[in-house]
């Protein structure tokens, strides 16, 4: 890892208990503590976060579609906000090509 992402520490909220069962399971084939707790983000509210690293939820991403989850994170000290991570990005679309006129 590099060193600006060691200031950072990542969290993904569950929301429904499949996804919280698969978050639990991961954190444990990853070797992760088990850290759930409440946590109070930016915005002022109390949250049920788990604590993880990239790994688990990039392998989420990638390997888990049915799962419905939040991704937050904090920077050194500061308050946690929702990730760039949750966001997704948006599908380019294709402009329709101009068709030119056959010359007759």
């Amino acid at each position: 890892m590099s060193e600006g992402e060691n200031d950072y520490q990542w969290f993904v909220e569950p929301q429904d208990d499949f996804t919280n069962g698969v978050i639990f399971d991961l954190l444990q084939h990853f070797g992760m503590d088990e850290d759930c707790g409440s946590f109070k983000c930016a915005d002022g509210e109390d949250r049920l976060l788990w604590r993880c690293d990239r790994r688990v939820i990039n392998h989420l991403k990638k390997s888990y579609t049915h799962t419905n989850y939040k991704v937050w994170c904090r920077e050194g000290q500061g308050q946690i906000r929702p990730s760039f991570l949750d966001q997704k990005k948006p599908r380019k679309t294709r402009s329709q090509p101009v068709h030119a006129k056959p010359n007759f």
